[in-house]
């Protein structure tokens, strides 16, 4: 369900912005990464850097926040409040099939790179790994208070740059096997 999203959000340009759909990054077209497991964000995050950010400029399509949510197993508005993003704004972009400023977008391509990044993690393990819901683990993992963040949710830091980058941080240390 989600890749067909991700996919469709290249492609969504062209029905937001009224123009033909453009790759990322002007001579690049947008290849979506083979991916494993079942409903992954993934494709956001296979892109290079240069690409992700001409994706945030552009901004993400509003429609991602429902799927992201829902992929997460998080309500909606309390996904919003940890991004730090106006619910009102974004329903009004969902609304209108708009996308999200560019402010907004990084902070839901972010938390998408960290759904990436504990794919990753899992990439090459057993069977059992591939039943694994990876959204739903991550979900509830950033909805649950935490020891290395002071005892914070991870979801209530992620408004911020700083924030981001620490829960970033502290899932690719537990990918490593190096906890703080």
């Amino acid at each position: 369900m989600a890749r067909k999203l991700i996919a469709s959000t290249i492609k969504s340009k062209a029905a937001v912005k009224g123009a033909p759909a453009k790759a990322a990054v002007k001579g690049a077209p947008f290849k979506a990464a083979p991916v494993r497991g079942r409903g992954t964000l993934r494709p956001f995050t296979a892109h290079e850097p240069m690409q992700r950010i001409s994706l945030v400029r552009e901004g993400v399509p509003a429609d991602t926040v429902e799927t992201l949510a829902t992929t997460l197993g998080l309500p909606k508005e309390r996904l919003l409040e940890g991004l730090g993003l106006a619910v009102s704004t974004v329903n009004r972009k969902l609304a209108t099939g708009a996308r999200l400023g560019p402010a907004e977008s990084e902070r839901v391509v972010a938390l998408l790179q960290m759904v990436d990044t504990v794919e990753r993690s899992l990439a090459g393990s057993d069977a059992a790994a591939e039943q694994f819901e990876v959204g739903r683990w991550l979900g509830t993992w950033l909805a649950t208070p935490n020891a290395a963040l002071g005892d914070e949710r991870p979801l209530s830091l992620l408004d911020t740059a700083d924030g981001r980058m620490l829960v970033g941080d502290l899932l690719a240390s537990m990918e490593s096997g190096a906890y703080w």
